[in-house]
């Protein structure tokens, strides 16, 4: 067992050794310096000193040649234990000083029980005494090319740990821009150069982007010269150029030149390409949240369609499809294409653009929309002004749309729409991802509209089964138990006096009009929006409007196949004619009664309007009248117009040929796309 003195400046160094030695048995006493370690070899004689050699004060040189020159201490063994220094760089002076042996403390600890176990019991070897001049000489060059190393050292400390900030610096932020700024500016203070410029290649729909730090910002220094030479120019030029890839993908360069015009070193070059792997790591992830804030805002306006849709006719929701497509992507304008008969109508649209949009376009020319239709893909196109398909597009404005995206809107296998998003000529570009999630946002936009559809459908088959079940009842109890009452009346009425059979018969005129406005309104409790053209149908649209103007309901019959005997091209002559005679009753007659008859036979269509007012103006313009008259002799019939056989009112007759009619060429009969051309009126 030995006692040895540890002499080192950390503590940390002294406890490792003092434990690793209290395993062996050994006693041990510690010193923080040179001087501590002087006074404790006032007091205490230990067998061995294990000394650091590089300390703040007395260092462990100046510790040993203080021992060899007191006389009381001379003999004691000094064993050196740095992690400065290797054995070839301080051998001379720790031979000058008594010092044999040299250990690591970067090496294995069981070098350094080796050199102990050597080291103790042993005398040191006297040397020959070193001139203090030539000691100091020789200890200061030792010292001083042992500080310019750690200066060295501690000067590439410095440059990591910026380069570490960088690094942190640069992930901080999210945001693209925000990275590449940061990317620029730690790249431009860790090398210190002049001029820093960072320029991406684009690509995926990106456009190329580009931020400089420094330099003058002159002709030779602005990003678009120097994005459109080739790298040999630009190392000519004395750039460095260091790539920043994601993958295996260039995603862009650093470009640095340093003011003075020096080289960069090594050093430095090492550092911007750490540099650049973490930039190529920040960026990505950067890509990464970016497409999963994308995809989130697309889940969210899907979200919003479907719950506008709960609170909304089907037409409010395209305009919310609209809106939320151009809201996620940020494009210029979006819009809703859907083809109704010959036409491709914009049925909802949003942006700043959206004004100069059409209306519709003629579906033979609403090639895209076909495209797009038929094979149910998406079209993505970089520049949609210079394509042939898109001409029909913003037709005679100023407005040039570049990228566009156009998908599908299809549910349950049928494409039913296209949704339309673009930008303006050199905006932003449509990703891979964009056609992705709009697409999928399509999908879900078309599903949740035929679902509002279907559920639509249902209500209305709920009312209109509602409405077939009272018109049945009407006709199947009511009208028959009124009929059943005429009859009786009409048997009780042989039996009673002239006076009272005359009531008894105006009880049963009475009754077959009431019949005849209860079948009237069944008929129309039958009528709903799909149902296909009906000239009966027609005649009351036409009538009801008119109760709220004469405050009382005319009375409507009709007598005949009125829906099977009205040819096509007679039915809107017919309809202007009753529109214009219940036009008139209203202006001039004040008449609290009018009657309607329309009757159809296989030869003659005839109408008659008869009210109980006033009566013809002796004075009067006929410009209407005229029309009507006009109307029924294009058609081969006449009009007519006379007082009432009681001398109060008026009755107008309009009657034309049909049985000619239907056998002239070019003349069609009723078909389901007549509700969707307009009557004229005259």
């Amino acid at each position: 067992m030995a006692t040895v003195l540890i002499v080192d400046d950390r503590q940390t160094n002294r406890d490792l050794v003092s434990t690793v030695l209290g395993y062996h048995d050994h006693e041990t006493i510690e010193a923080e310096g040179g001087e501590q370690a002087l006074q404790i070899l006032a007091h205490e004689r230990p067998d061995l000193l294990i000394v650091d050699v590089l300390m703040p004060g007395m260092d462990g040189y100046e510790l040993a040649r203080a021992i060899r020159a007191d006389p009381t201490t001379s003999d004691i063994p000094v064993l050196f234990y740095t992690a400065n220094y290797v054995e070839s760089e301080i051998r001379q002076i720790a031979s000058a000083v008594g010092v044999e042996r040299i250990v690591s403390k970067s090496g294995d600890l069981s070098e350094l029980l080796d050199a102990i176990n050597d080291t103790l019991g042993t005398t040191p070897i006297p040397s020959e005494p070193v001139e203090d001049e030539a000691f100091d000489r020789e200890h200061l060059r030792v010292v001083n090319a042992k500080l310019i190393e750690k200066i060295g050292e501690l000067e590439e400390a410095v440059r990591l740990h910026r380069m570490v900030d960088a690094i942190v610096a640069v992930g901080d932020d999210l945001s693209l821009p925000a990275i590449l700024r940061r990317i620029a500016s730690a790249a431009h203070t860790l090398v210190s150069s002049g001029h820093t410029a960072l320029i991406t290649v684009g690509g995926e729909g990106q456009a190329p982007e580009s931020v400089q730090v420094g330099g003058d910002h002159s002709v030779g220094h602005r990003v678009e010269a120097l994005a459109a030479l080739r790298p040999e120019e630009l190392a000519a030029l004395g750039y460095l150029i260091v790539p920043i890839t994601i993958g295996d993908d260039l995603f862009g360069n650093l470009l640095l030149l340093r003011a003075d015009g020096t080289d960069f070193t090594v050093g430095d070059r090492s550092l911007l390409v750490t540099l650049a792997r973490a930039a190529g790591v920040a960026i990505a992830n950067s890509q990464l949240y970016d497409d999963a804030r994308r995809r989130q805002a697309w889940l969210a306006a899907s979200a919003d369609v479907a719950s506008t849709l709960l609170v909304a006719e089907p037409a409010k929701a395209y305009d919310m499809v609209a809106a939320g497509a151009r809201r996620v992507v940020g494009a210029r304008v979006c819009w809703v294409e859907f083809a109704h008969g010959d036409q491709v109508e914009i049925v909802a649209s949003d942006g700043p653009l959206a004004a100069a949009l059409p209306d519709s376009i003629p579906l033979h020319r609403a090639v895209l929309f076909g495209d797009i239709s038929a094979t149910g893909q998406p079209v993505v196109l970089d520049d949609a002004y210079a394509d042939a398909r898109l001409e029909q597009l913003f037709p005679q404005t100023d407005v040039r749309i570049g990228p566009l995206l156009g998908v599908a809107l299809t549910a349950a296998g049928r494409t039913f729409g296209v949704l339309m998003m673009a930008n303006e000529q050199g905006g932003p570009r449509f990703t891979p991802l964009d056609v992705e999630m709009a697409r999928a946002y399509a999908g879900r936009s078309a599903q949740t509209l035929e679902f509002a559809r279907a559920d639509d459908d249902r209500r209305r088959l709920t009312v209109l089964e509602d409405r077939n079940r009272i018109a049945r009842d009407l006709h199947d109890v009511v009208i028959q138990r009124l009929f059943g009452l005429g009859l009786r009346l009409e048997r009780l009425r042989g039996h009673l006096p002239e006076p009272e059979a005359r009531q008894l018969g105006e009880i049963n005129i009475d009754l077959d009009e009431t019949i005849d406005q209860i079948r009237n309104t069944i008929f129309s409790l039958r009528i709903t929006p799909e149902s296909r053209f009906s000239v009966r149908a027609e005649v009351l649209k036409i009538v009801q409007p008119m109760t709220f103007l004469l405050t009382f309901a005319p009375r409507v019959r009709f007598e005949g196949t009125v829906d099977n005997s009205v040819p096509d091209d007679v039915a809107p002559h017919l309809l202007a004619t009753l529109s214009e005679a219940l036009s008139n009753v209203v202006r001039h007659a004040q008449a609290t009664q009018v009657d309607v008859l329309l009757r159809a036979t296989e030869t003659e269509l005839a109408l008659r309007v008869a009210d109980n007012g006033c009566g013809i103006p002796v004075a009067r313009t006929e410009s209407g009248l005229t029309n009507l008259r006009r109307r029924a002799g294009d058609l081969g019939g006449s009009m007519t117009i006379e007082v009432a056989s009681d001398g109060r009112g008026t009755v107008l007759l309009w009657s034309v040929p049909v049985g000619s009619a239907q056998g002239r060429p070019g003349v069609r009969h009723r078909a389901a796309g007549f509700a969707d051309r307009p009557v004229s009126t005259g």
